[in-house]
């Protein structure tokens, strides 16, 4: 309810993203803006790495699903030969 509030600074820090996923690239990049703005001294490295990690098992699964569907496809139209 930060609209309801009064004579209170308030600032709000926003990462855009690119899917319905959890993005934990933005969030380790929100992290390091908050580091470098309030002098927190976060290693938030290791964040990066285990987002980008994340994200290319990401694209792994993607694909991977993409394909099985695809040859799903392929496997149905090779036995439709009744037609």
């Amino acid at each position: 309810m930060l609209v309801g509030l009064k004579n209170s600074r308030v600032s709000c820090v926003f990462a855009e993203t690119h899917s319905s996923l959890p993005d934990s690239k933005a969030a380790a990049k929100v992290i390091e803006v908050l580091d470098k703005y309030l002098g927190l001294k976060v290693d938030y490295r290791p964040l990066l790495k285990k987002a980008e990690e994340f994200e290319t098992k990401v694209k792994d699964l993607v694909a991977k699903s993409k394909d099985a569907v695809v040859k799903n496809k392929e496997h149905k139209d090779a036995l439709n030969y009744l037609g």
